[in-house]
């Protein structure tokens, strides 16, 4: 993917989970959410924390945490929920909090780190005053596997 077409897509929202900075298109975000309670599902794959109901519908919460391989951890307050798109699905990613909004350029934005994710989850890297923001690509983060984990997610809630 080229810097263009990057900057087409818009803005980064960067949030932070156990200290580190991360970041997902704007475009994919639908809303931030202070953190609440999740409902937890026995038998859960590792990768989803539980559900939540948000307004009638109800919300896979991915455990983002064990994505980064970190420790889990309680829901707390002051932690942020964002709501996510990805094609037609829409997930929850618990985070500790939101950074804020960053204008994608050119000259910050770095694909070719990318392209040397042994994860494949990776858009690309912003090179900020401050540090690295990795960019997430929800598209891939959110695999077939994990669309699996939505829809028995979505089965066990119903049931």
């Amino acid at each position: 993917m080229r810097p263009a077409e990057i900057q087409e897509n818009g803005d980064i929202l960067a949030f932070e989970v156990a200290g580190q900075r991360y970041g997902v298109l704007l475009a994919q975000v639908v809303e931030v959410l202070r953190g609440v309670t999740v409902a937890k599902l026995l038998k859960a794959p590792p990768a989803i924390e539980g559900i939540v109901n948000l307004r009638g519908t109800i919300v896979p919460v991915l455990d983002i945490r064990t994505r980064f391989g970190l420790p889990r951890k309680d829901v707390e307050p002051a932690d942020r929920m964002i709501v996510v798109r990805a094609g037609r699905r829409h997930a929850i990613l618990r985070v500790d909090r939101t950074v804020s909004i960053i204008a994608v350029g050119v000259d910050i934005f770095d694909k070719g780190k990318a392209a040397s994710s042994r994860s494949g989850h990776i858009k690309g890297t912003m090179k900020l005053p401050d540090g690295l923001l990795v960019v997430y690509d929800l598209d891939t983060f959110l695999s077939v596997i994990d669309a699996e984990m939505f829809d028995w997610a979505s089965a066990e809630a119903k049931a």
